[in-house]
């Protein structure tokens, strides 16, 4: 199965969900990827720093649904991990190679 068709999967079971299904849902899925709480958004902030070269906090925000002070939080964990996170003259963030 295609990662794709998964993904249309859970947003075909998550259209018919209450909230607190929604939340299990997420806490299941978190369980079974062995993922704790604060390693996904650092991840995916990483991966969409990878993603885009050259990108906004802001931006990253709105591709995560989170706010720009926790993007900005999960850049200070990458840089205490040892990425180095450099910022543009235009205030984007990028990986320094």
């Amino acid at each position: 199965m295609l990662m794709s068709e998964v993904i249309e999967m859970v947003k075909g079971f998550v259209e018919g969900c209450e909230v607190e299904e929604i939340k299990e849902l997420k806490k299941g899925l978190m369980e079974v990827l062995k993922i704790e709480k604060g390693e996904g958004r650092k991840e995916e902030v990483l991966r969409i720093l990878k993603e885009e070269g050259k990108i906004s906090i802001v931006d990253i925000s709105k591709r995560l649904n989170i706010s720009a002070k926790n993007v900005s939080s999960q850049l200070c964990y990458l840089k205490k991990e040892g990425i180095k996170i450099g910022t543009s003259s235009d205030g984007k963030k990028f990986i320094e190679e």
